[in-house]
């Protein structure tokens, strides 16, 4: 916690998390701030967008014309015991998918990439790409409890939460929304399930839209310019 103690203000992306973030981050709650995400404001540029996507697909041809399904999780453990989660059987689930579709790997970046076996992966993602750029082009996102989410809903996209270790999870680190009642997405516990979803087109968008009122209702496109008008001197 000493990394995160000591911030003057926080800004966040939405209403709801503004209290949350103050509990984590030891900062008044008066002092986190919901101006919106600025990294989001690409969402809202269709000339961005495009140019970021061709960015992308430039770098990783073998993603044109496909169907993108990018297995992006978050880690395990703290410090020097972090540690890869959500076990998925690659190989299986490559099998499963049609030539058309491309299964992506993008490992965290605060994850040693040596703890990430990327055998079986189609594309394997440099570590270095902006994950925001990499959504562009992508058309399935698979993850757990990244922010990531976060951003692909803003995208209106299809979304797997692979969470077989929900429980363990929610006691620690612990979570600030409840994943069974409020968040999105089709919720699996293995690669069968990945795959039901994934073949079945098993995805529910409707949520989305309430999803992104109450969590992200300040990252409208505008986020950069409300960070500049409150912290940059006229």
């Amino acid at each position: 916690s000493f990394l995160h103690r000591r911030y003057d203000w926080v800004v966040t992306s939405g209403e709801a998390s503004r209290e949350a973030w103050s509990r984590a981050l030891r900062t008044p709650v008066e002092r986190v701030l919901s101006l919106g995400s600025p990294r989001t404001d690409l969402f809202f540029d269709p000339a961005a967008m495009a140019a970021a996507r061709d960015r992308i697909v430039g770098a990783y041809p073998g993603l044109d014309g496909r169907r993108v399904i990018l297995f992006a999780p978050t880690f395990r453990g703290r410090g020097k015991a972090k540690r890869a989660g959500t076990a998925i059987d690659v190989r299986t689930l490559r099998a499963a998918l049609p030539a058309s579709d491309v299964l992506v790997l993008k490992t965290h970046p605060n994850l040693d990439r040596a703890l990430v076996d990327p055998a079986g992966f189609d594309v394997v993602i440099d570590h270095r790409v902006d994950l925001n750029e990499l959504l562009t082009a992508t058309d399935v996102l698979i993850t757990d409890y990244s922010s990531s989410i976060f951003d692909m809903a803003l995208l209106r996209r299809r979304l797997v939460l692979l969470v077989a270790d929900l429980a363990e999870y929610e006691r620690d680190p612990g979570l600030y929304l409840d994943y069974r009642t409020e968040m999105i997405g089709t919720q699996v516990v293995d690669t069968d399930g990945v795959i039901e979803a994934l073949l079945g087109d098993r995805f529910d968008l409707a949520p989305y839209e309430a999803f992104i009122q109450r969590h992200l209702g300040a990252s409208d496109g505008h986020a950069s310019a409300r960070f500049v008008e409150r912290f940059v001197p006229a």
